[in-house]
């Protein structure tokens, strides 16, 4: 099994090494590092939620940088594995959850709101049917980054939501959006 291994970029978990299963597309350090320069301080004292979470390694950083909690979701079993050894490794076991679901059984079963969500699923996935349910676990305000191809128009499904940002990094694009509710 091959695995890639990243680190943690800021916060109280610098640096902490987090495997990347074969099963995930790992996440460009200049991504991650636009997500969280976009987000700024918002981070601090959120409920996160990191859907199709993959190694985790957004969570794990919002976690870092003084996020409350946050709920890792993926339907994987390999992803679970590696997600719950990363959550250990950087010391977050008291404030993170890794939760083996899909993610439409995930957000119609949970009671739980979150005020930052983490939407990573594979480009080829479709995701339409998720985005028109997001806002029921979306507190208002809620930020939720939507890494996506270059060629998803997604639009109308996540209506419910105001679009803040947009940002371009080659064939990714990172949407930004707030529920207003």
């Amino acid at each position: 099994m091959f695995v890639t291994i990243m680190n943690i970029i800021s916060g109280t978990a610098k640096g902490k090494k987090i495997l990347v299963p074969e099963s995930a597309k790992p996440v460009k350090s200049i991504v991650i590092q636009s997500i969280f320069s976009t987000l700024g301080n918002t981070v601090k004292n959120k409920n996160c939620l990191d859907l199709f979470a993959g190694s985790g390694i957004l969570g794990l950083e919002a976690l870092s940088r003084e996020a409350a909690t946050c709920d890792f979701v993926d339907s994987n079993p390999e992803a679970i594995e590696h997600i719950t050894t990363n959550i250990k490794n950087a010391g977050f076991e008291r404030s993170a959850e890794a939760i083996k679901s899909d993610a439409v059984k995930f957000i119609g079963n949970t009671n739980k709101k979150y005020t930052l969500i983490f939407l990573d699923p594979p480009y080829d996935n479709p995701v339409t049917h998720i985005l028109k349910t997001l806002y029921e676990i979306a507190k208002k305000n809620c930020v939720v980054v939507f890494p996506h191809g270059i060629n998803q128009n997604l639009t109308d499904s996540i209506n419910l939501f105001t679009k803040l940002k947009s940002r371009n990094f080659g064939k990714t694009v990172i949407d930004y959006y707030t529920l207003d509710k």
